[in-house]
Protein backbone atom coordinates (compact mmCIF):
# COMPACT_ATOMS: atom_id res chain seq x y z
CA UNK A 1 0.00 0.00 0.00
CA UNK A 2 0.90 3.33 -0.72
CA UNK A 3 -0.16 7.29 -0.13
CA UNK A 4 -0.60 8.56 -3.56
CA UNK A 5 -2.21 12.11 -2.36
CA UNK A 6 -0.77 13.52 0.87
CA UNK A 7 -2.72 15.17 3.32
CA UNK A 8 -3.40 18.80 4.02
CA UNK A 9 -3.63 19.97 7.27
CA UNK A 10 -4.51 23.26 8.97
CA UNK A 11 -2.57 24.05 12.77
CA UNK A 12 -4.79 24.47 15.44
CA UNK A 13 -3.36 27.13 17.29
CA UNK A 14 -2.32 29.61 14.43
CA UNK A 15 -4.90 28.32 11.46
CA UNK A 16 -2.38 28.36 8.96
CA UNK A 17 -2.63 25.80 6.19
CA UNK A 18 -0.04 23.32 4.97
CA UNK A 19 0.38 20.86 2.26
CA UNK A 20 2.62 17.98 2.79
CA UNK A 21 4.75 16.13 0.83
CA UNK A 22 4.34 12.30 0.37
CA UNK A 23 7.97 11.97 1.29
CA UNK A 24 6.99 13.96 4.61
CA UNK A 25 6.10 10.41 5.51
CA UNK A 26 8.76 8.19 4.87
CA UNK A 27 8.29 4.30 4.67
CA UNK A 28 5.56 3.00 6.61
CA UNK A 29 5.11 0.50 9.55
CA UNK A 30 3.90 -2.79 8.48
CA UNK A 31 1.91 -5.28 10.59
CA UNK A 32 0.36 -8.67 9.49
CA UNK A 33 -2.47 -10.58 11.15
CA UNK A 34 -3.95 -14.06 10.43
CA UNK A 35 -7.80 -13.92 9.76
CA UNK A 36 -10.48 -16.30 7.91
CA UNK A 37 -9.75 -15.02 4.54
CA UNK A 38 -5.60 -14.84 5.15
CA UNK A 39 -3.65 -12.15 6.03
CA UNK A 40 -4.69 -8.62 7.09
CA UNK A 41 -2.10 -5.91 6.80
CA UNK A 42 -1.91 -3.04 8.36
CA UNK A 43 1.04 0.27 7.27
CA UNK A 44 1.47 3.15 9.31
CA UNK A 45 2.64 6.40 8.41
CA UNK A 46 3.87 9.04 10.79
CA UNK A 47 4.22 12.80 10.57
CA UNK A 48 5.64 14.75 13.30
CA UNK A 49 6.99 18.69 12.47
CA UNK A 50 6.40 22.03 14.13
CA UNK A 51 4.09 24.82 12.93
CA UNK A 52 6.69 26.67 11.23
CA UNK A 53 4.65 29.62 11.80
CA UNK A 54 3.77 29.39 15.70
CA UNK A 55 5.83 26.50 16.36
CA UNK A 56 2.83 24.39 17.77
CA UNK A 57 3.46 20.97 17.65
CA UNK A 58 1.72 18.47 14.71
CA UNK A 59 1.82 14.45 14.80
CA UNK A 60 -0.09 13.14 11.81
CA UNK A 61 -1.38 8.77 11.61
CA UNK A 62 -2.90 7.50 8.20
CA UNK A 63 -3.41 3.49 8.85
CA UNK A 64 -4.12 1.72 5.81
CA UNK A 65 -5.62 -1.96 6.02
CA UNK A 66 -5.59 -4.23 3.09
CA UNK A 67 -7.91 -7.38 3.82
CA UNK A 68 -7.64 -10.06 2.44
CA UNK A 69 -3.97 -8.99 1.45
CA UNK A 70 -3.65 -7.00 -1.83
CA UNK A 71 -7.13 -5.87 -1.46
CA UNK A 72 -8.06 -2.31 0.13
CA UNK A 73 -10.22 -2.56 3.00
CA UNK A 74 -9.97 0.68 4.73
CA UNK A 75 -7.87 3.90 6.08
CA UNK A 76 -7.91 5.68 9.35
CA UNK A 77 -6.31 9.06 9.83
CA UNK A 78 -5.40 10.58 13.24
CA UNK A 79 -3.87 14.00 13.98
CA UNK A 80 -2.81 15.93 17.77
CA UNK A 81 -2.13 19.60 16.92
CA UNK A 82 -3.75 20.14 13.54
CA UNK A 83 -7.47 19.76 11.84
CA UNK A 84 -7.32 17.51 8.71
CA UNK A 85 -8.35 19.40 5.68
CA UNK A 86 -8.43 16.94 2.74
CA UNK A 87 -7.17 13.15 3.64
CA UNK A 88 -4.57 11.39 2.50
CA UNK A 89 -5.37 8.96 -0.77
CA UNK A 90 -4.18 5.47 -0.64
CA UNK A 91 -4.04 2.95 -3.10
CA UNK A 92 -2.94 -1.19 -2.91
CA UNK A 93 0.50 -1.82 -4.87
CA UNK A 94 -1.99 -4.22 -7.08
CA UNK A 95 -3.78 -1.15 -8.06
CA UNK A 96 -3.99 -0.21 -11.44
Amino acid sequence: MRIITPPTFKCNKCKKKFNTDIEDFGSPEVYYESRNMGNEIQFVWNYENECENCKNSIEITIEGYEYPEGFFNYEETTSEGCLIIDKATLETEHSE
